[in-house]
């Protein structure tokens, strides 16, 4: 007779549980399970250091990036004062050992190394070349003898490299930072290079133009586009990358634009641009210390428009609470004032004033900033040339009145 579908299943089952109960010489049929130890997230964790390496050389960005080849148990470290890389033996991590510098010159002559990574033996460096708004390059050699095994070019300042996953792809964020007089500005960009042959390594380029059309719809949505006639490819500086497990995605931070870049990986294409939004320093919660100048921490609330403080031959500008401050447009550049680098909420600036003679004090140098600087406060725009609206003339009142309080206290130009 046909059993039902359910019956011939019950009896399959039955069938195996006997053949394993007749098969066990154990009299007790009771089957031990071990229980699942799920470990808790600890609430604090502890580091203790174990060893160290000094280069002797302090706040000058000497040891800046690290990357690990467990194979040959060595560090390799960017030394971006030096713009090289150190290499450590690190197989007694309580006593590192340098063992040599190595540099790219035989990819670029005056070639400034700016980032490393480490996979699979293989030492991937990002490598500046002189000028600065040049094309770069990325060298690739083995951790095991330092051997240079090929290399490639890339976009205009590299500053970041990251393997993925499966080792077969390097990512390169390609800054390309305007020259300090703003006359060259190269497009930044993605190299998406395949290494599946490490010996002939082949490069595309993912970079920014399809969104020179969306910078009314990219500025409304809180993305930040500042450069003297820049667009959208210009002005874009990609800063890090990460890269999704399945090795399919990667995420750009755009940190002087205040958003994330969203890359297709396979077709090397940028499919998206994400606005951070904006963050109050003015509320409980989310103080900050904008100051690495007073030897101190100093985690507190930053409420009101802008404080600026002045000083010669550079200038300090920090930028707290709602308000958010361009970089120099180009009648700021007039003036001989040169971007270093804007980070975060703290942008400094050198200033070579052309003109000194004319500015006798901070307070009339603090004005003279302000006038000549695109400023953006919530949702309203004062443009460089136009007439100072109310809100701005409150902000210059109160920017003198720091200058002024700085004067009376040092009778000095001081930050």
């Amino acid at each position: 007779m046909k059993l039902p579908a359910y019956s011939a299943l019950v009896a399959a089952m039955l069938s195996v549980s006997v053949l394993l109960t007749a098969c066990s010489d154990n009299d007790d049929d009771t089957v031990a399970v071990t229980p699942v130890v799920v470990e808790p997230t600890p609430k604090s964790i502890s580091l203790e250091k174990i060893g160290g390496f000094a280069t002797g050389v302090f706040a000058e960005s000497a040891a800046e990036i690290p990357a690990f080849d467990p194979a040959s148990k060595r560090g390799f470290i960017v030394n971006a004062q030096k713009g090289v890389i150190d290499v450590l033996d690190l197989s007694n991590p309580a006593a590192p050992k340098f063992i040599r510098s190595l540099d790219a010159t035989a990819i670029a002559a005056n070639a400034i190394v700016n980032s490393v990574a480490v996979k699979n033996g293989i030492v991937a460096v990002a490598i500046e070349s002189s000028p600065k708004t040049s094309n770069g390059f990325v060298g690739f050699y083995k951790a095991s003898d330092f051997s240079l095994i090929s290399s490639i070019g890339v976009g205009a300042l590299p500053d970041m490299l990251v393997f993925s996953p499966d080792g077969k792809t390097v990512l390169v964020a390609n800054e390309a930072e305007p020259s300090d007089d703003y006359k060259i500005d190269p497009e930044g960009s993605i190299s998406v290079i395949n290494i599946s042959d490490i010996s002939k390594p082949t490069a595309k380029i993912a970079d920014f133009t399809a969104f020179n059309s969306q910078v009314a719809n990219l500025r409304a949505k809180g993305v930040r586009i500042f450069g003297p006639n820049a667009n959208a490819a210009k002005d874009f500086e990609p800063e890090y990358i990460t890269v999704s497990e399945d090795g399919k995605t990667a995420w750009i931070a755009l940190q002087e634009n205040n958003a994330l870049a969203k890359l297709d990986i396979a077709t090397a294409k940028i499919v998206d641009i994400l606005p951070l939004g904006f963050k109050d320093h003015g509320l409980a919660g989310n103080g900050m210390d904008v100051s690495d100048r007073d030897d101190k921490i100093n985690i507190q609330r930053w409420t009101g428009d802008v404080v600026c403080i002045c000083r010669t031959p550079s200038l300090a500008i920090i930028f707290p609470a709602r308000l958010i401050l361009s970089p120099p447009t180009k009648a700021m550049h007039a003036l001989g004032v040169k971007v270093i680098k804007p980070t975060g909420m703290v942008m400094r600036v050198k200033a070579s004033l052309k003109n000194s003679a004319s500015i006798t004090s901070p307070i009339q140098m603090a004005s003279t900033v302000v006038k000549v600087m695109t400023y953006r406060h919530n949702y309203a725009h004062w443009q460089k040339g136009q007439s100072l609206a109310q809100p701005l003339l409150a902000i210059v009142a109160q920017l003198l009145k720091v200058a002024r309080a700085i004067v009376a206290a040092t009778h000095n130009w001081v930050a």
